[in-house]
């Protein structure tokens, strides 16, 4: 978030107290006054939007009410595949190791089946 604008308010302030109390210099009171009231607004505004990025990025980031963050999700995930392709694996070895050495005709239908 920028943060560009505390300077400027401290010369708003400081000109605010440096004007004399002369009825013809009200309107260039006015006038400073309404600048540091447009400097605050600016200042919330920016932070109104700071607060919703900072919401919708966690929306964006945290799946459902468990709070499970979406790449400790997609890692969680990744470790599952990754078990699974293990299993089928050991099935596929284990499947080799029962058929033995193969026959050709084992050996045709082992082809069909993949």
């Amino acid at each position: 978030m920028k943060d560009n604008t505390q300077r400027l308010k401290t010369l708003l302030q400081q000109a605010l107290r440096e004007c004399p109390q002369d009825f013809a210099l009200s309107e260039a009171r006015f006038h400073l006054n309404a600048a540091m009231t447009k400097v605050e607004q600016v200042e919330k505004k920016r932070h109104r939007r700071h607060e919703a990025e900072q919401e919708q990025y966690r929306q964006q980031w945290v799946v459902g009410s468990t709070g499970m963050n979406v790449r400790e999700t997609l890692g969680y995930i990744d470790t599952m595949i990754a078990e699974e392709q293990k299993k089928i694996q050991e099935i596929a070895e284990r499947r080799k190791r029962q058929q033995g050495p193969e026959e050709e005709g084992g050996h045709e239908v082992s082809e069909l089946l993949g």
